[in-house]
């Protein structure tokens, strides 16, 4: 079985479904490397989880309803992936989360 980047498989998704989260400290050039833009993407603050992911993109109204639908893990550090979510919007997410080491802080 071989691996199919998200990307190919959501690419005709309207812009409005895809959400690029980067952590705070990357920079333009290393976000361009990712395929991502500062322009269209959302910075990661030091205490998110996924639950503040999940509110970002609009699944729940407040991060504590996030948590108690299973939302409450940390954010994967390193780049991850997932779509289609939600079976009305088909909404997909890309997350750039880098070691603490490798930004430009």
């Amino acid at each position: 079985m071989t691996y199919t980047p998200l990307w190919h498989k959501v690419k005709d998704f309207p812009p409005s479904h895809i959400f690029n989260f980067i952590k705070k400290g990357v920079t333009e050039e290393e976000a361009n490397d990712m395929g991502m833009t500062w322009e269209d993407a959302i910075a990661i603050e030091s205490h998110w989880t996924m639950a503040h992911i999940a509110v970002a993109m609009g699944l729940f109204p407040s991060v504590g309803q996030a948590k108690k639908n299973g939302y409450d893990q940390p954010i994967e550090v390193g780049y991850s992936e997932k779509g289609p979510i939600n079976k009305k919007k088909l909404l997909c997410y890309f997350i750039w989360n880098p070691p603490d080491e490798f930004l430009n802080v």
